[in-house]
């Protein structure tokens, strides 16, 4: 019988979380030890936290770190918080103060506002990128921590798409030319494009390890993407009345 079973609170890649309350009623079942840790939990700090993160007051304890998301804090900047009864006391900046006076020694005075900021520049980004057509946003609910989408369409003119080439490798492609675009809009942003499974590229922007990346630079993003979506759709929508077209001639040869 294991003596505990480790829960992940947000993947550093994508801010993924492990179904907790699942987890935890298996191991209720079996009085066993349920601890989380990951790149999620310091945004308890903050004072409204996600509404995502609550599932965290079911571990029995968690290990909090600010070194998933700042490059400037040790490994050993933890703090562990350890549940009395069966319910996680909430953390809030008390909780955090180890944390807090580690900063002020190493001459960040901004982190609560720091995390405040990055947070609802996340909100705010994810919020847009969600109301625009043919992008897709990889994780929900939010979680804060990163934003991940992809251009992905399901235009009438892809129909046959599949039986040429793999959906996903165009999207991708797309997808690649978008983060490109991107890029040179916002140099400093720390964008990263990232491959999860093969012919599946994704944008990723993590506001927390980008300081230069605030809410004001949000509408030269949505502008940028709005623009690579409406080249992208009108490209493809040309796709099949191209095909026909070259088709028809006798001296073109369609690949």
């Amino acid at each position: 019988m294991p003596l505990l079973v480790l829960t992940t609170i947000g993947t550093k890649l994508t801010g993924h979380i492990d179904n907790i309350p699942a987890i935890k009623h298996m191991c209720d079942k079996y009085g066993i030890w349920v601890h989380g840790s990951g790149s999620c939990c310091p945004l308890l700090a903050l004072h409204n936290p996600p509404n995502s993160l609550s599932v965290l007051y079911q571990c029995d304890s968690l290990s909090v770190s600010f070194d998933s998301l700042f490059s400037s804090v040790s490994s050993a900047a933890t703090c562990l918080l350890v549940s009395e009864g069966t319910v996680l006391h909430e953390a809030r900046l008390e909780v955090l103060l180890p944390l807090w006076v580690l900063y002020q020694e190493e001459g960040s005075t901004a982190l609560w506002s720091t995390l405040q900021e990055s947070y609802n520049t996340a909100v705010q980004l994810y919020n847009e990128l969600r109301d625009i057509q043919s992008i897709q946003l990889l994780e929900y609910p939010l979680t804060g921590h990163v934003v991940c989408f992809r251009y992905y369409t399901h235009l009438d003119s892809l129909a046959g798409l599949a039986e040429e080439e793999p959906m996903n490798l165009l999207m991708s492609k797309l997808t690649e030319m978008m983060f490109e675009e991107l890029r040179e809009v916002l140099p400093n942003s720390n964008m990263s494009l990232v491959t999860f499974v093969p012919d599946v590229s994704v944008v990723r922007l993590a506001p927390l390890s980008a300081p230069l990346l605030s809410v004001s630079h949000i509408p030269a993003i949505i502008a940028a993407v709005k623009s690579c979506v409406s080249r992208f759709e009108t490209t493809l929508q040309l796709r099949e009345p191209f095909n026909r077209e070259i088709q028809s001639r006798d001296n073109f040869l369609l690949l």
